[in-house]
Protein backbone atom coordinates (compact mmCIF):
# COMPACT_ATOMS: atom_id res chain seq x y z
CA UNK A 1 0.00 0.00 0.00
CA UNK A 2 2.57 2.04 -0.62
CA UNK A 3 0.66 4.81 -3.18
CA UNK A 4 -2.02 5.13 -0.88
CA UNK A 5 0.82 5.77 2.09
CA UNK A 6 2.28 8.23 -0.18
CA UNK A 7 -0.78 9.92 -0.77
CA UNK A 8 -2.21 11.06 2.47
CA UNK A 9 1.68 11.64 3.76
CA UNK A 10 1.20 15.06 1.45
CA UNK A 11 -1.33 16.23 3.41
CA UNK A 12 0.21 15.37 6.95
CA UNK A 13 1.17 17.96 8.77
CA UNK A 14 5.39 17.78 9.49
CA UNK A 15 6.46 16.94 13.29
CA UNK A 16 8.14 19.88 14.03
CA UNK A 17 5.40 22.46 12.28
CA UNK A 18 3.66 24.33 14.41
CA UNK A 19 0.12 24.56 13.41
CA UNK A 20 -2.59 27.29 13.80
CA UNK A 21 -5.78 26.69 14.29
CA UNK A 22 -8.27 29.28 12.24
CA UNK A 23 -11.56 30.51 12.56
CA UNK A 24 -14.15 28.43 10.74
CA UNK A 25 -14.72 29.68 7.35
CA UNK A 26 -17.90 31.45 6.61
CA UNK A 27 -20.32 29.54 4.81
CA UNK A 28 -19.64 31.92 1.59
CA UNK A 29 -16.14 31.08 1.71
CA UNK A 30 -17.32 27.21 2.10
CA UNK A 31 -19.30 27.34 -0.71
CA UNK A 32 -16.60 28.83 -2.75
CA UNK A 33 -14.09 26.50 -2.04
CA UNK A 34 -16.53 23.59 -2.54
CA UNK A 35 -16.87 24.97 -6.47
CA UNK A 36 -13.02 25.36 -6.62
CA UNK A 37 -12.39 21.82 -5.76
CA UNK A 38 -15.49 20.49 -7.91
CA UNK A 39 -13.70 22.58 -10.79
CA UNK A 40 -10.47 21.07 -10.07
CA UNK A 41 -12.23 17.57 -10.07
CA UNK A 42 -14.13 18.06 -13.38
CA UNK A 43 -10.72 19.46 -14.76
CA UNK A 44 -9.21 16.13 -13.93
CA UNK A 45 -11.72 14.27 -15.30
CA UNK A 46 -12.16 15.74 -18.56
CA UNK A 47 -8.50 14.43 -19.17
CA UNK A 48 -8.56 11.68 -21.85
CA UNK A 49 -7.78 9.04 -19.66
CA UNK A 50 -10.69 8.81 -18.25
CA UNK A 51 -12.55 9.13 -21.38
CA UNK A 52 -10.10 6.27 -23.12
CA UNK A 53 -9.69 3.83 -20.38
CA UNK A 54 -6.51 3.05 -22.38
CA UNK A 55 -4.79 5.90 -21.73
CA UNK A 56 -5.88 6.12 -18.14
CA UNK A 57 -2.33 6.95 -16.78
CA UNK A 58 -1.23 6.84 -13.10
CA UNK A 59 -0.74 10.80 -12.67
CA UNK A 60 -4.03 10.86 -13.76
CA UNK A 61 -5.73 8.74 -10.72
CA UNK A 62 -3.43 10.25 -8.44
CA UNK A 63 -4.73 13.63 -9.69
CA UNK A 64 -7.92 12.29 -9.36
CA UNK A 65 -7.45 11.15 -5.82
CA UNK A 66 -6.47 14.80 -4.54
CA UNK A 67 -8.65 16.76 -6.42
CA UNK A 68 -11.30 14.37 -4.63
CA UNK A 69 -9.86 14.60 -0.98
CA UNK A 70 -9.85 18.38 -1.45
CA UNK A 71 -13.27 17.96 -2.89
CA UNK A 72 -14.12 16.17 0.59
CA UNK A 73 -12.50 18.32 3.21
CA UNK A 74 -14.11 21.34 1.60
CA UNK A 75 -17.64 19.68 1.79
CA UNK A 76 -16.89 18.52 5.30
CA UNK A 77 -16.19 22.46 5.94
CA UNK A 78 -19.20 23.58 4.53
CA UNK A 79 -21.11 20.95 5.91
CA UNK A 80 -22.29 19.16 2.94
CA UNK A 81 -23.21 15.60 4.88
CA UNK A 82 -24.49 13.67 2.03
CA UNK A 83 -21.50 15.20 -0.83
CA UNK A 84 -18.84 14.10 2.60
CA UNK A 85 -20.15 10.47 2.31
CA UNK A 86 -20.29 9.73 -1.09
CA UNK A 87 -16.72 11.41 -1.54
CA UNK A 88 -16.07 8.68 1.33
CA UNK A 89 -17.98 5.62 -0.88
CA UNK A 90 -15.92 6.73 -4.18
CA UNK A 91 -12.61 6.81 -2.15
CA UNK A 92 -13.14 3.20 -2.16
CA UNK A 93 -13.02 2.68 -6.45
CA UNK A 94 -10.07 5.34 -6.48
CA UNK A 95 -8.31 3.33 -3.84
CA UNK A 96 -8.77 0.22 -6.14
CA UNK A 97 -7.38 2.07 -9.10
CA UNK A 98 -4.22 2.90 -7.52
CA UNK A 99 -3.62 -0.44 -6.11
CA UNK A 100 -4.71 -2.78 -8.87
CA UNK A 101 -4.13 -0.28 -11.53
CA UNK A 102 -4.61 -1.57 -15.06
CA UNK A 103 -6.58 -4.34 -13.97
CA UNK A 104 -9.24 -2.49 -13.01
CA UNK A 105 -9.25 0.63 -15.23
CA UNK A 106 -12.59 0.20 -17.80
CA UNK A 107 -15.05 -0.69 -15.25
CA UNK A 108 -14.20 2.51 -13.12
CA UNK A 109 -13.70 5.12 -15.38
CA UNK A 110 -16.96 6.11 -16.39
CA UNK A 111 -18.28 6.15 -12.41
CA UNK A 112 -15.42 8.59 -12.36
CA UNK A 113 -16.36 11.25 -14.70
CA UNK A 114 -20.09 10.63 -14.07
CA UNK A 115 -19.24 11.57 -10.21
CA UNK A 116 -18.50 15.72 -10.91
CA UNK A 117 -21.82 15.58 -12.64
CA UNK A 118 -23.26 13.82 -9.63
CA UNK A 119 -21.63 15.95 -6.76
CA UNK A 120 -22.64 19.28 -8.33
CA UNK A 121 -25.68 18.52 -8.20
CA UNK A 122 -25.61 17.68 -4.80
CA UNK A 123 -24.04 20.95 -3.92
CA UNK A 124 -27.46 22.45 -5.20
CA UNK A 125 -29.58 20.22 -3.83
CA UNK A 126 -31.02 22.15 -0.85
CA UNK A 127 -29.77 21.98 2.90
CA UNK A 128 -33.30 21.08 3.65
CA UNK A 129 -33.57 17.78 1.30
CA UNK A 130 -29.92 16.74 2.71
CA UNK A 131 -30.48 16.43 6.57
CA UNK A 132 -34.11 14.62 5.93
CA UNK A 133 -32.40 11.89 3.70
CA UNK A 134 -30.36 11.80 6.86
CA UNK A 135 -33.06 10.83 9.36
CA UNK A 136 -33.64 7.59 7.04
Amino acid sequence: MPNTQALYARHRCPVNATVSICAPPSPAEAYAAVHAALAALEAVARRTGFSRSDDLAHDDVLAYALALMRLRDSAHAAGLARLVRACDALAVTVAQLIEHGAAARCEHCDTLTRFAAHARAMVRMPAGIETASLAH
